[in-house]
């Protein structure tokens, strides 16, 4: 699937076993929640999540809206950068790109969610600060996310 790096011989329990995607507990081996990102690979973070997905979950299949939005994504971020599952309908995308291509990414997956999907995404885009700890660059991503929900989702907000 386009967008995914693959992550081979890698442990059950740092994979999402729907979407196939690493999770969270990679992502902590991997880089470490506090460390600092030691990589200029990655430009950008962004962290996103389906609104209202209770109540999606609830009309919809909860599953197949999670796959929907990670094949849109992935679709969008080609082999740009890798998106993980965090926990729940939330996610963390690291683009390979900078911020104001990332910016337009972003905005044409929340086109595209609410196009077709009965369902709409709230994203959260930050620049990677390497003098920050990667915990305070996802914070900063997230509080863009949470900003968007509360004037009521379905769009994107950077710095």
């Amino acid at each position: 699937m386009h967008g995914k790096k693959k992550i081979l011989l890698e442990p059950k329990e740092n994979i999402d076993s729907l979407t196939g995607l690493a999770n969270r507990n990679y992502f902590k081996e991997q880089l470490g929640e506090r460390g600092y990102f030691n990589t200029t690979t990655y430009k950008c973070i962004a962290v996103f999540d389906i609104d209202y997905f209770k109540e999606a979950n609830d009309n919809l299949n909860g599953d197949e809206a999670l796959l929907s939005v990670v094949k849109t994504m992935s679709a969008l971020l080609s082999n740009n950068g890798v998106i993980l599952r965090w926990g729940g309908d939330e996610f963390v995308v690291l683009f390979e790109m900078g911020i104001e291509k990332a910016y337009k990414i972003c905005k044409e997956f929340c086109k595209q969610i609410e196009e077709g999907k009965m369902i709409t995404v709230s994203v959260g885009l930050t620049a990677i600060n390497l003098f920050d700890n990667i915990k305070t660059n996802y914070h900063r991503a997230a509080r863009y996310c949470y900003q968007v929900k509360e004037i009521g989702g379905n769009g994107v907000k950077k710095d």
